[in-house]
């Protein structure tokens, strides 16, 4: 392998390293409001953290598309950076339940709960195609 190969493999490898990390975080994001919406309990709502899901919707949406080394990671990095922005909006708008709102809570964890679902399922996969991808780039660093 030549040096600029193996330069080139490296940086790639830092790339789909932060990405994975990002889509983890993404996904356990995710997993606490789909857990929220199943459970219904207080304290699983107050598990959701509306800042963490900012600053990893910052953090992905900061991140340059273009230089991200696999088509689908790009694609996967726009989708749930503006998935978890609108997930927060819609979380820290929930309505406070009472008996007289309880419905519209419900219905508006419900709406919650589908665009976790997706930004779940989307984050699995990069973490996946990450996996792959630094694998691929990990054999030929080693001789």
């Amino acid at each position: 392998m030549k040096l600029e190969e193996r330069k080139l493999a490296v940086a790639e490898r830092q790339k789909l390293e932060v990405i994975k990390a990002l889509m983890v975080r993404s996904l356990g994001l995710a997993k606490d409001v789909c857990k929220a919406y199943a459970s219904n309990a207080e304290e699983d709502i107050e598990q959701i953290s509306p800042p963490l899901m900012q600053d990893t919707h910052a953090a992905l949406m900061a991140l340059p598309v273009f230089e991200i080394p696999h088509w689908q990671l790009g694609l996967d990095v726009l989708m749930v950076g503006r998935a978890l922005g609108s997930l927060k909006e819609q979380f820290v708008s929930l309505p406070s339940v009472s008996p007289e709102t309880f419905e519209e809570f419900q219905k508006a964890l419900s709406e919650l709960h589908e665009l976790a679902q997706e930004i779940q399922q989307v984050a699995e996969d990069s973490v996946e195609v990450c996996r792959r991808e630094i694998a691929l780039r990990a054999g030929g660093l080693h001789g």
